[in-house]
């Protein structure tokens, strides 16, 4: 027996309001209450936290593209320097990798962000900056891609969509970087200041499946579909909507109808 199931389905986002003060001085004391630690810096003058095994390139990637700059930074004496290869390298064509600290997870439910200062040796789009990944088992995956990046710092803002989720995480950042837009050719990007934080500015959040779409789908009793295109969207201080890709498990998905489609666990249509 078939069926028709129209993919217009209503989901839950589950967000939390606090309130969260702290000095906006460079404190790199840890910050934890009973638990994991809620430090919400990850690096300023340095790492804070990570521990010695933290950075992870991603396979075809440049191994050698990560380093930190001691004579470059955002009101500091260093950043995180970021080699972009030229796409002929034999080494790897492009930059990426995540950042996971060495040892147990960080409480994040107090920030609504993770927020840095970034500039690149040229005006560049960057693919992909984001959190939440850590190899295994990448749960909260959540990135914001195309991010363009001129000569002088200015703040990327990466919201998360319900922080309440992250309790224990070790993927504190990740990215991608190429040379599509630069016919080829390697760039460099410095990054710093990079920490967690509870912003005011980030409002009416909301969220999306199949890139807004209503799809109407044809489907036999028994056949698993998945939801795909998800985004969580936010009007910025700028006030523009910013676009988030986010992973599933930071939602709740309801069908409009259980007796022709349920939700499963792994966040697909059961007919």
């Amino acid at each position: 027996m078939k069926t028709h199931i129209n993919f217009k389905i209503a989901f839950v986002v589950t967000l939390l309001s606090s309130i969260f003060l702290f000095s906006c001085e460079r404190d790199v004391d840890d910050l934890s209450a009973p638990g994991f630690s809620n430090n919400p810096y990850i690096f300023t003058d340095n790492f804070i936290g990570l521990g010695s095994d933290f950075y992870f390139p991603y396979a075809g990637s440049k191994f050698t593209a990560f380093s930190v700059d001691q004579r470059e930074g955002y009101n500091s004496n260093s950043s995180i320097r970021i080699d972009v290869p030229n796409a002929n390298d034999a080494n790897g064509n492009y930059a990426g990798g995540i950042f996971r600290i060495d040892g147990p997870g960080r409480n994040l439910s107090a920030y609504n962000a993770l927020t840095f200062w970034v500039k690149a040796s040229q005006g560049v789009t960057i693919g992909e900056f984001g959190f939440g990944e850590d190899f295994f088992p990448n749960k909260f995956i959540t990135t914001v891609p195309n991010v363009s990046v001129g000569t002088n710092w200015s703040k990327v803002i990466i919201p998360i969509p319900d922080a309440s989720k992250l309790v224990e995480e070790r993927g504190v950042f990740r990215y991608a970087a190429g040379t599509q837009g630069t016919n080829g050719n390697g760039y460099i990007l410095w990054i710093d200041d990079m920490k967690f934080e509870n912003i005011g500015t980030i409002a009416h959040p909301r969220g999306t499946i199949a890139f807004g779409n209503d799809i109407t789908e044809t489907s036999f009793i028994g056949v698993n579909s998945d939801i795909e295109g998800i985004k969580y969207i936010v009007n910025m201080a700028n006030a523009k909507d910013l676009n988030v890709n986010a992973s599933p498990n930071f939602f709740t998905f309801i069908s409009s109808d259980p007796k022709v489609a349920t939700v499963s666990e792994k966040v697909s249509l059961r007919q």
